[in-house]
């Protein structure tokens, strides 16, 4: 089920997010908050990663706990690249680190200290449906320029000029209206925007699945053939190998997904480890059998020396 907002927290600030999802949800904006939302025996990080898929707005909390919280920080790159507007609600007057500043740098702010929580709370219901922006300014932002105090009074000879000019562009733009734009013959092999999309999507959340280290999730996400042809356990042992040599996967950047036959994608990546190593990464993701879904077929990984 969609939610209007996945809110972001540190365990010891779940009291200020459970008073802010319901400010919100009193304002009929429906939340996704960890653990009320994630069911019963599933996996923690798989259910995050469901809850941001699931959501519109990114809410992150931000506190002297939350401030060196590595989850909190995958949590907003797993909401940064998947496009989804990001709201910092401060608890304390405090700067975010490095980890966090890159998302949220040029972002809205509502501080919601010293007395101030349920104004900020009401402020950001509006910001999220859109009927409003917050006053808080994001770090660095540069000021609207003034607008000037009195607008000089044009000529009135400039008046049947200035019509005369209005004339003649809508008689040039109605005589290239009528001349059709010739258009290049389709390509059989573009791919609509809303599979690559959705394609995309999909191998965004394996990704997620497998270098978080939910390598069941992942495995899961493959094919019926590529299990045939390949072991879990040789798949798992060579997966944390690379990861443990390297230091752990620090991100992964997407390139592009292209399809140059029906319902079969080849999905680009670069990973980037903690050690500074990079590696390609080229999913083939094809349309499953009952066609409602999407399947990883191969997974080549290979070293850049660049």
């Amino acid at each position: 089920m969609s939610r209007d907002v996945f809110i972001s927290y540190k365990t010891e600030d779940r009291e200020a997010a459970e008073r802010l999802c319901a400010a919100l949800e009193r304002e009929n904006i429906s939340c996704w908050l960890a653990p009320r939302d994630i069911p019963p025996g599933q996996e923690w990080a798989a259910s995050i990663v469901d809850g941001l898929q699931q959501s519109r707005h990114f809410v992150l909390l931000l506190s002297e706990h939350s401030v060196a919280a590595k989850q909190i920080a995958r949590e907003a790159e797993l909401a940064d690249k998947q496009n989804l507007p990001i709201l910092t609600f401060r608890l304390n007057d405090i700067q975010p680190p490095k980890e966090l500043l890159y998302f949220l740098g040029n972002v809205q702010w509502l501080d919601g200290f010293g007395g101030q929580f349920d104004t900020a709370a009401g402020r950001l219901a509006q910001v999220i449906r859109g009927t409003a922006a917050t006053t808080d300014p994001a770090p660095n932002a540069t000021p609207m320029p003034a607008a000037p105090s009195a607008v000089p009074a044009k000529p009135s000879y400039l008046l049947p000029i200035a019509a005369g000019l209005v004339v003649l562009i809508a008689a040039g733009l109605w005589f290239a209206l009528q001349k059709p734009t010739p258009q290049p013959p389709p390509n059989p092999g573009d791919a609509k925007a809303a599979d690559v999309q959705e394609v995309k999507n999909f191998a965004d959340q394996y990704l997620n699945y497998r270098d978080s280290g939910n390598y069941a999730a992942a495995w899961a996400q493959y094919s019926n053939g590529f299990h045939n042809r390949n072991s879990e356990s040789a798949w798992e042992s060579e997966t944390d190998k690379r990861n443990r040599n390297h230091g752990g996967l620090a991100q992964h950047d997407y390139q592009h997904c292209r399809s140059n036959e029906p319902n079969v994608y080849i999905c680009v990546y670069l990973l980037l480890f903690k050690d500074g190593s990079k590696y390609k990464n080229e999913l083939r993701v094809v349309k499953d059998s009952s066609g409602s879904g999407w399947l990883i077929d191969t997974g080549k990984v290979s070293q850049q020396t660049d």
